[in-house]
């Protein structure tokens, strides 16, 4: 299943989102910004890093997936605001 994973809002320069293919619990990232991603199938928590295309800094992330709706969301700090995490279609 290809979806993607979207940052917006808190500290970012800017919002981005990278697309993703999930099968089973093997993540991979279709896009051109490094991103990993790691999915707890058992407790439905996601958490990896990804890297803002405006700072090149890496920045970590983590959520839960609502499984039965096929959505997840999440946080990923800055340095004074969080910023949100979409997972989903």
């Amino acid at each position: 299943m290809e979806t993607e994973v979207e940052f917006s809002g808190g500290n970012l320069g800017t919002d981005f989102s990278n697309a993703i293919s999930l099968a089973g619990n093997k993540v991979t990232n279709l896009g051109t910004n490094k991103l990993s991603l790691s999915i707890n199938a058992s407790s439905g928590l996601f958490s990896g890093s990804v890297v803002d295309p405006s700072s090149g800094k890496s920045l970590k992330f983590g959520g839960a997936i609502l499984q039965k709706q096929n959505i997840g969301s999440g946080f990923l700090l800055g340095t004074s605001r969080s910023s949100h995490v979409a997972l989903g279609e």
